[in-house]
């Protein structure tokens, strides 16, 4: 993801001081997102992509088995997430299918119980894959375990953390609803 920013940026001739304005970050943490230092949450990213006008997903782009018809990911194919990772670490599923209305992540957040509330346009579902997170929504606050699912509305202040110490980190599928696209 942080090539990909940066690649981005770069094409739209944009300077590092002009896309953190843009995208309501400081220089010096759109920098640390470039050089890998700081991974932004979702909400960050599709400020960031809707700066530099791109889908959210192209800035969270991977290799995928592409048709016409769809987009296959396989999984050996996934990035292995370090139980040392300080930041959350989302990856996208179906980045390069144009016109998408949901973005799908898979997303392994930290045990961070004093991470920031983020909220954005659209709406949220996730499943918990492994392990166990917390999940904050408004002030409420719920435990879900493997095969457990919450849908809420992103533009509630929430909040998403894993309970699952070290080696076991959670993973959640995460889709989000944020429509760039013009209807049809």
């Amino acid at each position: 993801m942080t090539a990909a920013i940066r690649v981005h940026r770069l094409e739209s001739g944009m300077t590092l001081d002009q896309l953190a304005a843009a995208a309501g970050v400081t220089k010096s943490y759109l920098s640390k997102i470039e050089r890998g230092i700081s991974s932004p949450s979702i909400a960050i990213a599709m400020r960031i992509a809707e700066a530099l006008q791109v889908d959210a997903a192209e800035i969270f782009a991977a290799p995928e088995e592409s048709t016409e018809a769809m987009v296959v990911e396989r999984g050996e194919g996934r990035t292995t997430v370090p139980a040392t990772a300080g930041a959350p670490v989302y990856s996208a599923i179906a980045a390069s299918l144009p016109g998408k209305h949901m973005h799908p992540f898979r997303v392994h957040p930290t045990e961070d119980e004093d991470g920031p509330l983020v909220q954005h346009a659209g709406q949220e579902f996730l499943y918990v894959v492994t392990g166990t997170v917390e999940v904050t929504v408004d002030g409420e606050t719920s435990r879900l375990g493997p095969g457990d699912t919450a849908y809420f509305d992103a533009t509630r202040r929430h909040r998403l953390r894993s309970l699952s110490p070290g080696a076991e980190r959670a993973s959640v599928l995460l889709v989000t609803t944020i429509d760039r696209h013009p209807p049809d």
